[in-house]
């Protein structure tokens, strides 16, 4: 697989948002855990019209309990897939596009819950909360790893490389979503109900990259 290379500019933003779905759990079991979101939300679907699939960056933000660390309430910086986890395939039986996010923090770190344990790499698990995404940037399409470790390896490197962006300037100041000309129109349109025709029809607005 090609090496990952710096975007040089910011995407112009787009968000994607929803309540945080249960997944397969691989992200967890690789050390790697992920919030998932609905790509079928309407608002995902017109969000991601056109995009490829691959790996993106930005910021997110959980509506996390009031009781949380206030640590817990901003924006944090966040590496997500999008698309059908070629590699994880053969594993989950399932190529279903999906939206799996790598929030780079620690949900209510330390805090323990009230059936006394934590959850596995996140902290607390973020199951059921709503989360909203702001992408700025693109790294790489979608690849198809020999095996999960070589997975792994090249997770750890596409969110060394995130992170280095989104320290920079440019990037860091997409998190203001009025200044990068996301509007009142999208922010009232995301998360609304399912997009007509289902997952054939959300697959069909990728493009093929």
């Amino acid at each position: 697989p090609p090496s990952p290379s710096s975007p040089s500019a910011p995407l112009k933003a787009f968000r994607l948002r929803g309540k945080v779905l249960h997944g397969f759990r691989i992200g967890t079991k690789i050390g790697a855990p992920t919030a998932n979101l609905d790509p079928d939300l309407a608002g995902n679907v017109e969000a991601l019209q056109g995009r490829p699939l691959g790996v993106y960056f930005g910021w997110a933000k959980v509506a996390v309990p009031s009781d949380w660390p206030a640590a817990d309430k901003g924006y944090h910086k966040v590496v997500l897939n999008v698309g059908r986890r070629p590699t994880a395939a053969a594993v989950t039986g399932s190529t279903k596009v999906t939206v799996e996010c790598f929030v780079q923090h620690t949900f209510a770190e330390g805090v323990v819950d009230k059936e006394g344990g934590k959850g596995q790499g996140q902290g607390r698990e973020l199951y059921g909360l709503d989360m909203e995404v702001i992408v700025v940037g693109f790294l790489r399409p979608e690849i198809k790893f020999e095996s999960l470790e070589k997975l792994v390896d090249r997770i750890r490197a596409d969110v060394g490389l995130a992170c280095h962006c989104l320290d920079a300037s440019i990037f860091k100041e997409a998190v203001t979503l009025e200044d990068r000309g996301i509007g009142e129109k999208e922010r009232e349109s995301g998360g609304r109900g399912k997009a007509e025709g289902g997952e054939k029809g959300f697959a069909s607005s990728f493009t093929k990259k």
